[in-house]
């Protein structure tokens, strides 16, 4: 699966990150770096009183863990993320069919769910650290009584020449003890509660065979799958309920956006999308969401376009003027009155930029600016009030050479806005 020719003495010098995202491994040169730096929490600067637009700046914390997802428990105050780090594993030494000995190796990741206090940024809990694991997608009810999260460990070979296997489960928790209530035995790389959480949407593709995308809808009381859609060439990115929850949204990699029933998980409707062809995953739906009177369904996509959709209809109905880069982030508001979209600012690639839409008449409201690293994921606060922002630049590949582990730095960004939706300034 890995070869990275070596002689026995030499160190592993080239290997392969190996995730479970159904994207594929990338192969990366690895340097000694120097070691990571703790966690530090910025606090957000004093309001300036002569301007009449000034605003507080953010809550920053940094952390030495690319931050992959984000989401909010129910009652507002506190924010889990999910932080990965890569550790480079030696398998071992194998021998070729001619004799020649080779050394086998690979990038894991590690995974770790921490909570944070909403107003501070402080660390409240570390759930642990989850070795050679993969957590792809962490969900709440709206209650706040329920949490799901989805995992893939990596299972490493022995002998070395074996093949990498994969553990994979969607654990079921309660959301204030964190114990496990029951398992799954599947991986999504998307979940969502319904409004009245009672059903956890999953969306994937499985790895062993074609045309293996899946929406499915599992009933969190009664522990079973109550209905779904299979088939589809690409993996599931992204999910959304409406807020009556008899509606369900899903955007794939491939630039798909699709409806299915809320209740039954049936396909209703396929919309044109953001790409009928694949492109490197250049028009990925990286989010989906129901504007407030649940009859426009937006989706946003690496493709640089966020689209409306009318939802009954199933045609276009425009599309906003967004970022100049790919889209790489996206998320409503609870109420769905507002959005919120991150991307690229300019064509040097690395200016990123938030941006924070009214969704009744879809006027850009505000630009959260100053981010310095790559946004994957949005979160709105229950209330509305404040935007949590989760970002890394992902695998680097700057190896610490007495840790094995690849330096990767991830940030979060608490920007409290102006006021709720809908209450008076």
């Amino acid at each position: 699966m890995f070869l990275s020719k070596h002689t026995i003495a030499v160190a592993v010098l080239a290997v392969l990150v190996v995730i479970a995202v159904g994207t594929g491994a990338i192969l990366h040169q690895m340097q000694a770096a120097e070691q990571p730096e703790r966690p530090t929490v910025e606090k957000p600067l004093a309001q300036k009183e002569d301007r009449s637009k000034a605003e507080s700046r953010p809550v920053v914390v940094r952390e030495d863990a690319h931050i992959r997802t984000i989401a909010w428990n129910a009652n507002g105050k506190i924010l889990a993320t999910i932080g990965i780090v890569y550790e480079t594993v030696d398998f071992g030494i194998v021998t070729d069919d001619d004799g020649n000995s080779t050394r086998r190796g690979g990038v894991f990741p590690h995974s770790t769910i921490r909570l944070w206090d909403a107003t501070t940024g402080e660390l409240v809990r570390s759930l642990g650290e989850e070795k050679d694991t993969y957590i792809a997608a962490i969900a709440f009810s709206a209650d706040g009584k329920t949490a799901a999260v989805s995992t893939s460990k990596h299972i490493l070979p022995k002998p070395p020449e074996a093949p990498v296997t994969f553990e994979t489960e969607i654990r079921v928790l309660d959301a204030q003890t964190w114990a496990l209530k029951h398992k799954v035995k599947e991986f999504a790389s998307a979940l969502a509660f319904s409004p009245d959480g009672t059903r956890l949407a999953l969306g994937g593709r499985s790895r062993l065979a074609e045309d293996a995308a899946f929406v499915r809808l599992w009933d969190v009381q009664k522990q079973k799958l109550i209905g779904g859609t299979e088939g589809g060439s690409y993996r599931v990115h992204c999910l959304a309920f409406a807020s009556d929850g008899k509606q369900l949204a899903a955007g794939d990699e491939n630039g798909a956006v699709r409806l299915f029933d809320g209740l039954t998980g049936a396909l209703r409707r396929d919309f044109e999308g953001h790409g009928p062809l694949r492109s490197g995953g250049e028009q990925c739906v990286t989010g989906v969401g129901f504007g407030p009177d649940g009859k426009t369904l937006v989706s946003g996509s690496m493709d640089k376009s966020v689209k409306l959709w009318d939802v009954a209809a199933g045609k276009l109905l425009g599309s906003l003027e967004a970022s100049k880069g790919p889209v790489s982030a996206f998320a409503f508001s609870r109420d769905g009155q507002l959005l919120a979209t991150a991307g690229g600012a300019g064509e040097d690639g690395k200016s990123v930029e938030v941006l924070l839409w009214d969704a009744k008449t879809w006027k850009l409201k505000k630009v959260c600016p100053d981010q310095t690293m790559h946004v994957n994921s949005l979160a709105f606060s229950p209330d509305g009030s404040t935007l949590a922002i989760g970002a890394g630049d992902g695998f680097n590949s700057k190896v610490n050479t007495e840790t094995g582990r690849a330096k990767t730095p991830g940030e979060l960004r608490l920007w409290t806005l102006a006021s709720p939706p809908g209450e008076k300034k």
